[in-house]
């Protein structure tokens, strides 16, 4: 303030005033509170800004990331600028990635092992999907899925998925008509009755008639 002074009559006359412009920033800053290491880079929310102006400032996403807390020395997260630099600090933990796992198995009924155990998926991201296949096995023909057996085709969860396929052992059956000789008999020749059928089926076959031939005996 500047002040001109009349000494004679002891009067003062105040001819100007200067007020000085106070500023202050606001930083923002996010951590690994594990490490204690920046996510990204300090940034400025407000620099030089007139105290009292109004700031606001949020948690942000961070791949393998999840917001816990503001720090211990943090100012709010939304406040004014005062005359300082005020410093808006939020703190994150990592989040453990959970994984999934999926594995098929081709077995016979009485416990046979077709084929090992094989991974499909291997820490795998929960949630993407899967998918088995059916195989064929000589002498057996797939039946049904295991007891307990996860889905054929599906979505990787948490944890271990296990894939059973499980078949039946399986034979085949045909007819011919001989002589007492074992010669064929004209239109007795070898014909399928059954082919890769489970064992057990029932299956079933006819006499046939032969011009010249009388049936004698199987």
């Amino acid at each position: 303030m500047y002040v001109n002074a009349d000494t004679t009559t002891n009067t003062s006359l105040v001819t100007g005033v200067a007020e000085e412009n106070y500023k202050g920033s606001v930083t923002v800053m996010h951590i690994d509170g594990s490490t204690g290491n920046l996510l990204e880079k300090e940034s400025y929310v407000k620099e030089n800004a007139p105290i009292g102006e109004s700031y606001t400032t949020s948690s942000k996403d961070f791949p393998g990331y999840k917001y816990v807390y503001m720090g211990t020395n943090s100012a709010p997260a939304t406040g004014q600028v005062e005359a300082n630099v005020q410093t808006v600090i939020y703190v994150y933990m990592p989040t453990e990635e959970k994984k999934g796992n999926v594995d098929v198995t081709y077995v016979a009924e009485d416990g046979t092992v077709l084929e090992p155990t094989s991974d499909v998926v291997k820490d795998g991201e929960i949630g993407s999907n899967y998918t088995t296949t059916q195989k064929t096995f000589d002498g057996y023909k797939f039946k049904r899925m295991g007891e307990f057996s996860a889905d054929a085709t599906g979505q990787v969860e948490e944890g271990t998925k296990h894939v059973v396929y499980v078949y039946a052992k399986t034979g085949n059956v045909d007819v011919k008509y001989v002589d007492t000789k074992g010669n064929v008999l004209p239109g007795g020749e070898v014909t399928p009755v059954k082919t890769n059928e489970e064992v057990g089926t029932e299956y079933g076959t006819t006499q046939k008639t032969f011009e010249g031939y009388h049936f004698g005996r199987l």
